[in-house]
């Protein structure tokens, strides 16, 4: 079984927020290419906001990016295709998410056809997780 994780569980992964214990129990994650700014962004909100400071901040930047980067293989990305893009802009329309969750969405859909057990999504979002669901995904956690 596969798992997609969106840039909320990967965050998580990577910050000891509350769930990674079983993200990190997980031996690989999809995720959409889009986390390449949407984790680096949260992490430095998350500092502008006074957790963590910037040195773990650089930290956590520096380990996502590994993570990403593929040697440890714990993230695997899926690219922003014109077919992705196109199935986020039709899914404005069922789901009314903010952009990078409908993007996030469409990826999701893009992985589960690419891989039929990639049927459940790690999100710590709560309107995303209500589209998660209306379209067939089991949510973890």
């Amino acid at each position: 079984m596969s798992v997609f994780a969106d840039s909320s569980a990967v965050v998580r992964l990577c910050a000891d927020e509350e769930g990674h214990e079983h993200l990190r129990s997980l031996d690989a994650m999809v995720v959409s290419a889009i986390v390449r700014v949407e984790v680096p962004a949260a992490v430095w909100r998350k500092n502008r906001m006074g957790e963590p400071d910037a040195q773990d901040a650089r930290t956590l930047v520096q380990a996502f990016e590994h993570d990403l980067a593929g040697p440890t293989g714990r993230l695997v990305t899926l690219q922003l295709t014109n077919e992705v893009l196109e199935r986020a802009a039709e899914l404005t329309a069922i789901h009314g998410l903010r952009t990078h969750d409908v993007v996030q969405l469409a990826s999701a859909r893009a992985a589960w056809l690419i891989d039929p057990t990639c049927s459940t999504f790690a999100v710590f979002d709560g309107e995303l997780s209500v589209a998660v669901a209306r379209e067939g995904f089991a949510i973890l956690p």
